[in-house]
């Protein structure tokens, strides 16, 4: 797909973040927008802005862990503009570094729900509709590099990424069998991107004075100096679907830690902690953090 005009773009987590800046994106390109967040005041103020540039868009506050409401969501799209050109599963959540085992039910919860869930949701929703339709259309799963490779400590949001990446390569793989050439899947694996994301960790945070604060700061440090901007992102995500790519991989550094992951499993081993990571988690202050507490 190379020309966005008037084509319709639906988008999830779409108030702020990679989100708000693929709206910005394809509204730029002529495209008729439906915009969803849970948060609905922020919602309101992009479909505004979006409005006083001329772009058509609707906006339908959902909760994306909930089916009922993301295909509320379809409802309204496909009420509007009668067929749905460009999906874009994006909406997602982050927090504050845990030993996987002291993570409790609230912690799985909230990323399995929105980060697995939701795409799921958008997949239930959209699909047998987009099928339908019969016409040329594109779905986009945002997932993460933390869809292939595991950083210590982080084990609910690996297990949601991984989950979004598998169910793509499924979609893909099905649409094969059918036969489907028509309908394509993307996978967007990002790397650090300066985004709201660490805001994302309410409720969740590092209690001062805990060996994995270590861990988040590094995190931050990341976002902040080797993030890239929401936008160059959205551009990336766009430039993926008019090349009908599959995965999407932001980052020059990518490669190298896929590598790394990645050779030791076909040798039947396990990659272990990267030099980068027990330098930068500061691994050795931790494990003598542990042991005098």
């Amino acid at each position: 797909m190379k020309d966005f005009k008037q084509k319709v773009v639906v988008i999830t987590g779409a108030a702020s973040g990679i989100g708000l800046c693929l709206a910005n994106s394809f509204a730029a390109r002529g495209a008729n927008l439906v915009i969803t967040d849970l948060n609905q005041e922020a919602l309101d103020k992009v479909k505004n802005e979006l409005e006083s540039n001329n772009t058509k868009v609707i906006a339908v506050p959902a909760d994306v862990r909930k089916f009922e409401q993301v295909n509320a969501v379809a409802n309204a799209a496909f009420s509007e503009f009668g067929q749905v050109d460009v999906l874009i599963n994006n909406a997602g959540v982050f927090t504050a570094p845990k030993f996987t085992w002291e993570c409790d039910e609230n912690e799985w919860d909230f990323h399995l729900d929105i980060n697995l869930k939701g795409v799921i949701n958008g997949v239930r929703a959209f699909m047998p509709r987009i099928l339908e339709q019969g016409n040329k259309a594109h779905i986009v799963n945002t997932a993460s590099l933390a869809g292939h490779v595991v950083e210590p400590c982080f084990g609910p949001y690996h297990a949601s990424k991984f989950g979004v990446v598998a169910i793509s390569e499924s979609i893909k793989l099905e649409l094969e069998m059918l036969g489907n050439t028509d309908i394509k899947i993307s996978v967007a694996c990002p790397g650090f991107v300066k985004t709201g994301l660490l805001g994302t960790q309410k409720g969740f945070e590092v209690a001062d004075g805990d060996p994995l604060a270590t861990i988040k700061e590094n995190f931050t440090a990341g976002f902040d100096g080797r993030g890239l901007d929401g936008s160059e992102v959205a551009l990336q995500i766009i430039k993926t679907i008019e090349d009908e790519n599959f995965y999407l991989f932001t980052h020059d550094f990518s490669q190298e830690i896929l590598n790394h992951r990645m050779s030791p499993i076909i040798k039947g081993e396990s990659a272990g902690l990267r030099d980068d990571q027990i330098e930068s988690y500061g691994v050795e202050k931790i494990q003598q953090m542990m042991i005098n507490n």
